[in-house]
């Protein structure tokens, strides 16, 4: 419920019980799965560590950018405790995250939450305090850039994109991300969504109306070693049900290549 807030679904903990309790549960699914105990062996917690980070993304970064810090849970990164199994260690006691366990050797920190945060010191997987930030004001920035950048206003396309990076740079004090200057090009601006948006469900959509999934995803491999291979123009659209098709009476027309 920042300012910077723009559309987002509203999540309240209300102590009313799974179904009613209206929160999510973006902390159980992303936080880490195992921690260090004090003798350094990987210990679960009750958090299920979904959505690794992928060196790629790490590596887009300039390394004193403090969203790379903020967005990305490291083993070089010294202030990466996170609270273990909140349900065994209520109260908030912090133990080194291990890595042990990631395909990537990252864990996704956007959404991270201390035990006294997250189910009120509870567990329970279901008491997410996050609201699910559907549009917020970066993206719009972003978005004005794009347009900018599509109508030829590279000087405008400039300046939004900058923005982005000064506020970037305002959370830490390494003097990084550095300002673009001159001609901003279209893949400075693809690259800057990928970093200001990390993690939050945009990568992909971006890339499949730029025309550029194929490019950036085929030939590539999940963590789990299965090689992806996405086809344009076939994967650009999810099939429409033969059902419907057949309902509209020939209206409706399958995507090609299903």
């Amino acid at each position: 419920n920042s300012p910077e807030s723009i559309f987002a679904i509203q999540y309240i903990y209300d102590a009313k019980g799974y179904v009613n309790a209206r929160s999510g549960s973006l902390v159980q699914w992303i936080s880490a799965r195992y921690y260090s105990d004090a003798n350094g062996i990987a210990t679960p917690t009750s958090y299920w560590g979904l959505g690794w980070p992928t060196a790629s993304l790490v590596s887009s970064y300039d390394t004193g950018d403090a969203r790379l810090k903020a967005y990305i849970s490291r083993p070089a990164d010294p202030s990466i405790n996170w609270p273990g199994d909140s349900i065994q260690i209520s109260g908030g006691t912090w133990h080194p995250t291990n890595f042990s366990h990631t395909a990537t050797g990252y864990y996704d920190k956007k959404y991270e939450a201390s035990a006294e945060q997250f189910a009120d010191g509870t567990g329970s997987w279901d008491r997410c305090p996050y609201n699910v930030m559907l549009i917020r004001y970066a993206d719009v920035v972003l978005m004005a850039a794009e347009a900018a950048l599509m109508t030829n206003d590279n000087g405008k396309a400039l300046s939004y994109v900058n923005m982005i990076r000064t506020r970037a740079r305002m959370c830490g004090n390494s003097g990084q991300p550095e300002d673009f200057s001159g001609t901003l090009t279209f893949d400075q601006l693809v690259n800057e969504r990928r970093r200001e948006l990390a993690l939050e469900g945009r990568r992909f959509f971006d890339l499949v109306r730029w025309n550029l999934a194929t490019q950036y995803l085929s030939g590539t491999f999940t963590p789990g070693g299965v090689p992806i291979a996405f086809e344009s123009p076939k994967d650009d659209f999810q099939p429409l049900p033969q059902r419907e098709i057949s309902l509209s009476q020939g209206a409706l027309e399958q995507y090609p290549g299903w």
